[in-house]
C-alpha cells in the first residue's frame, strides 16, 4: 500500500502535534501488522479488562470463551476487522500512533478519516467496499453461519447502517471521524490513548469550524465525556432475542476545537 494524500495532509500537520508531545507519529504501511496487534489486543482485553464492549456485543456470548475473549473464532473474526479499519484508513485516512520510546514498537494508535473524506455519513461508499474486498481476498468470518451462528452478520449490518445514518446527521461538515482508537493492555494508563485524541484534535484546531467526530460503547462514554460533547445516544436492538445479552447502547460524540 502506497501513502495516501490524506496521510501526506497529516504528515504537513504533524509538527504542530509533535510541539506539544513528540511521541505522536504517522503510521507508515509498514506498521500494519503493529496497528492490528494493538488495536487486536486492546479490543481482546486480558484478566484484567473485558475488553471492548461493542465486538463482545457483536459476535455474542456464543463466539466468545474463556478466558475473557480467548475463543479462536473471535479472534480470527476482530483480527480481520481490525485489518479491514487498518487498511481503509491507511488509503482514504491516516493512522496515528504513539510509539514505546524505549522498544520503538507501537503501543497506542488511533484510525481516523480526515476532513472531506466522508460525504454524507458514508464511510464505505460502493467503490471503497470493492477495493477492500479485492485487498481482504475473503469475506468477514462472521458471515459463515454454520461457524458463527446468523447473529454476528446481523449485529453488524444494523450496527454499520444505525452508525451510517447518525453520522450523516451529527457530522454532515468537514470533520475529523475517530474510526478507531485502542491501546495496548500492557500500556494503558500511561496518557497514550489521551495523547492521540488531544493529536486529533491539534489537527482539527488549525482549521475553523472543522469537528472531531465518534461513536463508543457504554464502558468509553464517562472517558469522553471528559472531552467531547455526547450529541446523542441511542440503543441498538438485539436480533436475538433468545440471548443471554441484551440490546447495545451507543453515543455518538462531536468537539469543534477550534471555538475553545
Amino acid at each position: 500500500m502506497g501513502a495516501s494524500h490524506s496521510s501526506t495532509h497529516a504528515r504537513e500537520l504533524l509538527p504542530n502535534v509533535q510541539e506539544k508531545d513528540p511521541r505522536v507519529v504517522v503510521c507508515e504501511p509498514k506498521d500494519l501488522e503493529e496497528i492490528i496487534e494493538v488495536c487486536l489486543q486492546s479490543f481482546l482485553g486480558d484478566e484484567k479488562s473485558a475488553g471492548e464492549g461493542k465486538w463482545r456485543w457483536l459476535f455474542g456470548p456464543e463466539n466468545r470463551g474463556q478466558p475473557q475473549n480467548w475463543d479462536p473464532k473471535f479472534i480470527n473474526g476482530l483480527r480481520y476487522f481490525m485489518k479491514w479499519c487498518a487498511v481503509s484508513t491507511m488509503w482514504w485516512g491516516s493512522v496515528l500512533g504513539v510509539k514505546d520510546p524505549q522498544t520503538d514498537k507501537l503501543i497506542a494508535v488511533a484510525m481516523c478519516f480526515q476532513p472531506g473524506s466522508i460525504k454524507n455519513g458514508k464511510v464505505f461508499p460502493w467503490y471503497r467496499l470493492l477495493a477492500l474486498a479485492l485487498e481482504m481476498g475473503k469475506a468477514p468470518p462472521s458471515d459463515d453461519a454454520k461457524v458463527y451462528g446468523p447473529w454476528p452478520a446481523k449485529r453488524l449490518k444494523m450496527t454499520g447502517d444505525l452508525t451510517e445514518k447518525h453520522h450523516k446527521i451529527h457530522a454532515s461538515g468537514r470533520h475529523w471521524y475517530v474510526y478507531c482508537l485502542g491501546c495496548h493492555p500492557n500500556h494503558t494508563g500511561k496518557g497514550a490513548g489521551t495523547a492521540l485524541l488531544k493529536a486529533i484534535f491539534e489537527m482539527a484546531k488549525l482549521e475553523k469550524g472543522v469537528s472531531v467526530y465518534l461513536e463508543c460503547h457504554d464502558q468509553m462514554k464517562e472517558y469522553y465525556s471528559k472531552w467531547m460533547r455526547l450529541v446523542e445516544t441511542i440503543t441498538i436492538e438485539n436480533p436475538d432475542r433468545d440471548s443471554t445479552e441484551g440490546d447495545m447502547t451507543a453515543h455518538f460524540f462531536s468537539a469543534v476545537p477550534s471555538e475553545w
